[in-house]
This record gives structure tokens, sequence and C-alpha cells, in this order.
């Protein structure tokens, strides 16, 4: 995926730029914690096959992802050596 250009070709703003390597970039990270796709249109761990999908993403994950997220780390603190295997 492109994220310097809108999807006409024009260039993005600094700041679109930057809000989409954010996202990019914790979805990724989320998946090393073991969250997959989400159906929620809006929820960080949705699928965004265009940057025209990735732009209507907000930067937060919906209620069952951070549920997901949160327990998965918590049980990587308390089971550090089970997940790792």
């Amino acid at each position: 995926m492109r994220t310097r250009r809108n999807e006409d070709g024009s260039p993005a703003t600094k700041e679109r730029f930057t809000e989409r390597l954010a996202k990019v970039a914790l979805h990724e990270v989320a998946h090393t914690f073991m969250l997959y796709h989400c159906d929620d249109p809006q929820c960080l761990m949705h699928f965004s096959p265009r940057i025209g999908h990735l732009d209507i993403v907000v930067l937060a994950f919906c209620d069952r992802c951070e549920f997901v997220l949160r327990e998965n780390v918590f049980q990587l603190y308390l089971h550090p050596r089970e997940l790792r295997r």
C-alpha cells in the first residue's frame, strides 16, 4: 500500500501520511499480539486493501479488539514462556 499518495494520485498531506503510518504500524504490531482482522470497518484491525479504506479506519481498536489485546498482553506478562512457543 502506498501511504504517501491519495487514491487519485495526489500527494498526501504530512498529517495524513503520518496518520496512515501510525495506523499501519499499530495494526501490524497488534498482529504480533495475536489479533486478527476485524469485521468492524472503523476498527484499527479492519483489513484495508486500499488507501481509501485506511483513511476510514480510526486510530483506535473496537471494544472487542481492545479486550483481546489487553487479555493477550496480560497473559504474556503472566506467562511469558508459554506464549513464546
